[in-house]
């Protein structure tokens, strides 16, 4: 199970969340494991889609889209996360389950996921919270690339609607002159921009220094 690095201020500012499960046996961890699946973060973007085009055609697979909207509106951003997982874990009824835990308290994140879990999978499914469980577990790898996979797709829709966006990321210079030029011409924010974000704070307040330092000019 993986959802892609998506907290604040280090996770995406413009476009969705992605949550995957990949659900394998141990024929299917071999296959993972010869095509070369590995932690997503130390592949290039054109490995990736040809890992993805492969994983898809042997195991199962679920994911979830949280939107930028749904982002904003959370009170706490691993418990929406949790709640996610869960619907997966609802939905396929693995045994086990291995997840990467966006929470440095790895027992806390799975206490939140069981929380939401319906009451006959609670009993019976073994969750395995762990930090950078990615660069551990094949099945959490593969999870991973579908996920980013489809970000990446929804990106290009986005860039369709909306322009030149870049990746979305704070560190993109691409996406943040384009959240300075939203903002300086004074239009609405897009539904997929990130409105709590910190970095939204960061370009608001560069606006009014500058405008406080023209005042003073």
């Amino acid at each position: 199970m993986k959802q892609v690095e998506d907290k604040p201020p280090k996770g995406p500012v413009l476009g969705p969340m992605i949550i995957c499960g990949v659900k394998v046996n141990a024929k299917q961890i071999n296959f993972l494991q010869e095509i070369g699946v590995k932690d997503s973060k130390k592949l290039t973007a054109k490995k990736r889609r040809e890992l993805f085009t492969e994983i898809i055609k042997k195991c199962d697979y679920t994911f979830r889209k949280v939107t930028a909207q749904e982002i904003d509106k959370r009170k706490n951003l691993n418990e929406l996360e949790a709640k996610k997982i869960a619907e997966i874990i609802n939905e396929t009824k693995p045994d086990e389950v291995y997840v990467d835990s966006p929470d440095r308290k790895t027992e806390r994140f799975t206490l939140k996921i069981s929380k939401y879990l319906n009451k006959e999978i609670k009993g019976k499914v073994v969750i395995h919270s762990e930090n950078k469980a990615e660069q551990k577990y094949l099945v959490v790898a593969a999870a991973s690339i579908i996920a980013k996979v489809f970000r990446d797709e929804l990106m290009e829709k986005i860039k369709e609607e909306m322009g030149e966006i870049g990746s979305g990321y704070p560190s993109d210079k691409t996406t943040i002159n384009f959240l300075e030029k939203t903002l300086k011409n004074r239009e609405a924010f897009g539904k997929h921009i990130r409105k709590t974000w910190k970095t939204i704070e960061k370009i608001r307040n560069k606006k009014g220094q500058k405008k406080l330092e023209e005042f003073i000019n």
